[in-house]
Formats: C-alpha cells, structure tokens, sequence
C-alpha cells in the first residue's frame, strides 16, 4: 500500500514519536536529542545567525573589525563611492543584515552573524560558550586540506 505524504515546514509526531524523511524512507530520531534539534533548526522560520541579542549594543563590538570591514568593501569599490562610506556603524551593519530587530519581541541588536563575525573573542564566548574555530589549511591539493586546527576561543 502506498500513501503519498508530502513534506512540510513543521515539525509533526506520530504517536509521540519524531521521524525524519531520508528520501523514501521515515527514520526514528525520537532517542537523539541531536537529531531531533536538528529537525526543528531546519524546520523553524528563524535561522540561528539572525537570532538578535538585544544587550549586545554597538560598544560590545570591536570597532577596528568595524572599520576594517567598511575599509575593506570601501576600497574594493575604489573606482565608485560606496555606499557604506557616508552611513554610521549603525547604519552599515543593518544595511549587511548584522544588526536589526526581533520579529517576536521588537527589540533591536546585533545578530549571531555580526557578533561571530565582529565581536570580541569575549563577547562570542559569553554568547556562544562552546564555540571553536575550525581552520582549514590547503598549501597542495586545493580539493583536500593539508592541515586542521581546532582552537577553542
């Protein structure tokens, strides 16, 4: 007997159990935790990068990362004027989706992506404790890496 069940965007049980779809078949997940947080990050409407941090303000973030970034993007442009170089901080980082506000709760502040990408290495521990930077070093073969460090923050 075959039942055709399309996909869909939330997250459904049957009879209180998770299953995940593996192209045509319906996996068990209900004993991983991992698994079955997995599914609700895909399945949700919020991606974690843009998850805002409302007590994180511009002071919180390294402003020479801030002003390398503008110098960076302003001096790739250098035949036109760019955009970012007549906004404020504020400005810039909204303008790369890095700032913004919570749908849900209407406060405003950096996301997960702007304080990964512009914050302290203090502020992303005390957001992100179990964070670590996974560097990939490719010197020979460009299709596989020669060296991996693991470094914790």
């Amino acid at each position: 007997m075959y039942i055709p069940i399309p996909s869909s965007s939330q997250v459904h049980r049957l009879n209180g159990k998770f299953f995940d779809r593996n192209e045509d078949s319906d996996i068990n997940i209900t004993d991983s935790v991992m698994l079955v947080a997995d599914m609700f990050y895909r399945k949700g409407n919020v991606y974690t990068e843009t998850r805002v941090f409302p007590h994180v303000s511009l002071s919180d973030i390294d402003t020479g990362n801030v002003k390398h970034v503008r110098k960076m993007a302003i001096d790739e442009k250098a035949e036109k004027t760019h955009l970012w170089d007549s906004l404020s901080d504020v400005e810039m980082l909204r303008s790369a989706n890095l700032y913004g506000v919570d749908p849900h709760t209407k406060k405003e502040g950096m996301n997960l992506a702007g304080i990964l990408l512009l914050g302290s290495k203090q502020l992303i521990i005390s957001v992100l404790p179990h964070h670590q930077t996974d560097a990939i070093v490719r010197i020979e073969n460009l299709d596989r890496y020669d060296d991996r460090d693991f470094a914790k923050i």
